[in-house]
């Protein structure tokens, strides 16, 4: 297999658990059209996740807080961090493997600042994703049970 066959074979299979977290979940929280939210995450995948953790009804003993530009807000980061976060580790391991393959220093050193280069860059962009949302926080809440739940 080709490295373009394992990502397509990863992102396909994160789209099928994202789609079956929605579905499932909207189905038992009784939600009238639920494939409508399950089958734009097939297409779209963890960025439907967002607009369903905003807007799905809540159960009984469940609080959302902050608002809907908040709860968006805040899991895109969440998303954001951890997509950056894997990609950073992911280059450490294929950086630091490919300096033990380095035939001269410099290649080495090569190898050391890419990597390098790759925190300065991924560090300040996961601080600000991570910032932002806490700037649009409001003072709503909202208890379940609500929506078809609350009936």
């Amino acid at each position: 297999m080709q490295p373009e066959d394992y990502s397509l074979l990863v992102s396909g299979g994160v789209n099928l658990a994202t789609t079956l977290y929605i579905g499932i979940s909207a189905y038992n929280r009784e939600v009238q059209w639920w494939l409508l939210w399950a089958l734009p995450a097939l297409v779209f995948g963890v960025l439907v996740i967002p607009f369903f953790r905003a807007f799905r009804p809540l159960k009984a003993d469940e609080e959302r807080s902050g608002g809907k530009l908040y709860l968006i807000l805040r899991d895109f980061a969440r998303i954001i961090i951890l997509v950056f976060g894997l990609a950073f580790l992911f280059t450490m391991v294929v950086g630091f493997g490919s300096m033990q393959n380095a035939e001269t220093d410099a290649g080495e050193a090569g190898t050391f600042m890419g990597i390098s280069l790759s925190a300065v860059c991924v560090l300040p962009i996961m601080l600000i994703v991570w910032i932002i949302p806490r700037t649009l926080r409001s003072d709503q809440t909202e208890e379940g049970p609500t929506g078809p739940l609350a009936e």
